[in-house]
């Protein structure tokens, strides 16, 4: 049990830095419908998208089958264009 229990100070702040973070969102746009339309979160998607897509790139090439960051890859590109064009 407590192996399942053990979490870092790390851990414990990261998950809390993170529900503020949404909950800003939220306070900010009670109406938001897709969390990567917020200004903070659009502006980690496009800073960390490259970084993604070399992710798929070096898994595909290695022949690691990575369907579900592929599509994660794919909806960030979309809302991203759609939103900064």
């Amino acid at each position: 049990m407590g192996k399942l229990l053990k979490f870092s100070v790390q851990d414990v702040l990261f998950v809390l830095n993170s529900y503020k973070k949404i909950t800003d969102a939220f306070e900010r746009d009670p109406e938001l419908k897709n969390l990567l339309l917020d200004k903070y979160f659009l502006y980690v998607t496009e800073s960390y998208q490259e970084a993604v897509r070399e992710v798929v790139v070096t898994a595909v090439q290695a022949g690691i089958p990575v369907p579900t960051f592929s599509s994660a890859l794919a909806t960030m590109i979309h809302i991203v264009q759609s939103i900064t064009s």
